[in-house]
């Protein structure tokens, strides 16, 4: 189930009501001003936006994938941290860290790393959720942070190669290894990384040979979700943590790539509103007003002539410009030369034309709006037989989603992805962050995962798609994977916007009838090369016996007669 409904306050939004329960429970024995106090401390304390937030609840009571929020062999940072079934890579800590710092290119004591780490151990209690770490003083924070930094840097290390002249600890774990970079990927299981920004420094003598580290581990990870090829980008170390930078990734961070897939913003909206409204007295002005335009502005409201009398002003301005405000010009104006007309006359002319371009596109923005509003999902197999053929995209960015209609047919091309078993939790705690109240400010994975699910509804939907190239399932049979989309979107809250014109020139190619009846004949009698080669013979029977009955007909006219 897909929903729009909802926001990312809806914790907030309890926490308030809470206290404010609390409150009304407590009335009797506190005083109006102890209350106050209280409800300021809340106010206070909801300023500090922790950047590693918990899984919202909406998402963790599905039980369907309850499991995909926890980790399986290691825990990072203070949510999972203590759990007894996570004890043998625990135990494994202490003596990574003592190897991390042996590796070290700077060389600095055991102590001093540690100490290095403790500098920021106020700023990394700041970036988990409240209440979350008060069990732990500043010490016990401290050392969790220290150990469990050295311990992902470690992991790192050992998947990107960077450990091989060195005796690998975590070696004898390699068939583990694959749960524990799972693990690295779980929203609860981060670490600020500013923590590990401090560690990197002194493992490497050049500063960006510890950015290429994480990004070399980034980029093999997505190329395990896509075998497709991998496009330049250079990753933010100011980022909160791994799981933000992984995100950015599989976007494509780039503000053109987002601003692509959900269009103009509401201010660009308002902005263009602005400019046409301006640009509508300006035309009035200068050329006149249409009818339609007159019977609109006997009607035109208070606001509207406020409006006009804000612009008189500039449209004075404009009018001095060009047709001058001097005596001289005044002087010109009564007996202007021909080419003096001719250039009012052309500036006219491109005023109007620019009014049809802006003004004129309303109804096609009006369609579309109606396109999108009532976007009907259909699967692949529907899709495939209006005509719309599914190809891979050159990246593996999810942004990476076009349509191309041609004259019989259309061309979708989606991003590659692999399906795994470790997909589905990194997909959902993908999503998991967005639907933070502080996570990020669009919502393009939980966004991805709607769109998938309304093109796969049964095991023939990923048939097709992986025949075309698009999925590949390592998970197993084509109906888990089917299964796996249709349950992880369970109450994610998608951008409507997201994939705004993707979807409006889909459902625009899905109502031109003689594009889908014809796509839909061929479909139906051409699926098999057998039945197209079929078909040209009983064209090639029908044109011989048509020239045979012309001969029949007309004998003497063959001979030459």
């Amino acid at each position: 189930m897909m929903t729009t409904v909802g926001t990312k306050g809806d914790n907030q939004s309890a926490e308030i009501t809470q206290i404010d329960t609390k409150s009304q429970e407590s009335s009797n024995s506190i005083s109006k001003d102890e209350w106050l106090i209280s409800v300021e401390k809340y106010v206070h304390d909801t300023t500090n936006k922790p950047q590693i937030q918990r899984v919202p609840s909406l998402l963790r009571d599905i039980q369907s994938n309850e499991k995909c929020y926890d980790p399986l062999v290691v825990s990072i940072g203070p949510y999972h941290h203590g759990k007894k079934q996570l004890e043998s890579f625990e135990n494994l800590k202490i003596p990574a860290a003592q190897n991390f710092n042996l590796a070290c290119d700077i060389k600095v004591s055991f102590k001093q790393l540690y100490e290095e780490v403790a500098n920021v151990g106020e700023s990394a209690r700041k970036c988990y959720k409240k209440g979350s770490t008060e069990k732990y003083d500043d010490e016990s924070f401290n050392k969790m942070m220290f150990l469990d930094a050295c311990f992902v840097l470690q992991i790192i290390l050992s998947e990107t190669g960077s450990n091989q002249t060195e005796e690998d600890l975590l070696r004898p774990w390699c068939n583990h290894l694959v749960f524990a970079r799972r693990d690295l990927f779980l929203l609860e299981n981060q670490i600020p990384l500013l923590v590990l920004k401090v560690l990197i420094k002194f493992r490497f003598k050049n500063g960006s040979d510890g950015t290429k580290l994480i990004q070399n581990f980034l980029d093999q990870t997505a190329t395990r979700m896509s075998r497709q090829k991998k496009e330049k980008w250079e990753i933010d170390m100011d980022a909160p943590h791994l799981l933000h930078l992984f995100r950015d990734q599989l976007i494509g961070s780039s503000p053109e790539d987002i601003n692509k897939l959900i269009g103009s913003s509401p201010e660009d909206k308002n902005e263009n509103k602005c400019f046409k409204r301006l640009l509508h007295l300006l035309r009035e002005r200068l050329i006149g007003s249409s009818p339609e335009d007159k019977n609109k502005l006997i009607g035109s409201t208070r606001e509207d002539k406020n409006e006009k009398k804000c612009f008189k002003r500039l449209l004075h301005l404009l009018r001095g410009r060009f047709i001058g405000s001097s005596p001289e010009d005044k002087n010109k104006l009564i007996g202007p030369s021909p080419e003096e007309k001719n250039e009012k006359k052309c500036f006219k002319r491109l005023l109007h034309l620019l009014w049809e371009w802006l003004i004129g596109s309303s109804s096609e923005d009006k369609n579309e709006e109606k396109f999108v509003e009532w976007y009907s999902y259909r699967s692949v197999t529907e899709l495939e037989s209006a005509g719309i053929h599914f190809r891979p995209s050159q990246t593996n960015h999810f942004t990476d989603a076009k349509f191309k209609s041609h004259l019989l047919s259309g061309t979708l091309t989606l991003a590659p992805i692999v399906v795994e078993d470790p997909t589905k939790s990194l997909l959902l705690n993908l999503a998991a962050y967005e639907m933070c109240p502080y996570g990020p400010s669009d919502s393009l994975i939980m966004s991805y995962i709607c769109l998938m699910d309304s093109f796969i509804d049964h095991a023939d939907d990923v048939k097709e798609l992986r025949k075309r190239g698009i999925l590949v399932n390592n998970l197993g049979s084509d109906e888990e994977l089917a299964r796996l989309f249709n349950e992880i979107s369970n109450n994610l809250l998608y951008d409507i916007n997201a994939y705004k014109n993707l979807k409006m020139q889909i459902e625009k190619h899905c109502h031109s009838k003689a594009q889908v009846w014809m796509a839909e004949w061929i479909h139906d009698h051409f699926s098999s090369p057998w039945a197209f080669l079929a078909f040209l013979g009983a064209i090639f029977i029908i044109a011989l016996t048509m020239v045979q009955t012309y001969f029949t007909v007309f004998p003497h006219s063959s001979l030459g007669h």
